[in-house]
């Protein structure tokens, strides 16, 4: 009999994530309004953080920052611009890019939820110190990196 992969923290890890956006669902709804989901609001939120920068958003930018497909990023941001969350422009430089602009809704959106989003943040990492958190962000970091070698190198798990 061979040796047997323990993969309880790949089933912690996704077990977390589930638990993470059925919460922020709640947290989001609590709040009223507008009927986006977690996903949703990360996509806001990382357009708002980059325009703050100073940064243009494509979506490419969306698909590699989430580590989503094509087809899944252009449904997500389609349905994000059906709602009136965000607007399309034409890239000066290249033309067949096209910027990502949140709208005014989406800003009114993030103003109105943020304390909600803050305080929800506050809680989830309630009794993690600062030391423990850079550890875990340098874990996750390191196995990205590791499932980017095995995406990569096309290696099978045994």
């Amino acid at each position: 009999m061979g040796r047997k992969l323990d993969i309880s923290p790949v089933n912690e890890i996704k077990s977390l994530s589930n638990m993470l956006n059925r919460k922020l669902n709640d947290v989001l709804a609590a709040a009223g309004g507008e009927n986006l989901n977690s996903f949703q609001l990360w996509i806001i939120c990382y357009i708002d953080y980059c325009q703050a920068l100073g940064q243009q958003v494509f979506q490419k930018d969306i698909e590699q920052y989430f580590d989503i497909r094509r087809p899944t990023a252009s449904k997500l941001l389609d349905m994000l611009e059906e709602q009136g969350f965000l607007d399309r422009e034409t890239d000066d430089e290249d033309r067949r890019r096209k910027k990502l602009i949140l709208t005014e809704k989406s800003k009114a959106y993030l103003a109105g939820r943020s304390q909600y989003i803050d305080e929800f943040g506050r809680q989830f990492l309630y009794g993690i110190s600062h030391r423990q958190l850079a550890s875990f962000m340098k874990t996750l970091g390191e196995m990205k990196q590791n499932l980017e070698r095995i995406k990569s190198s096309k290696a099978k798990v045994r």
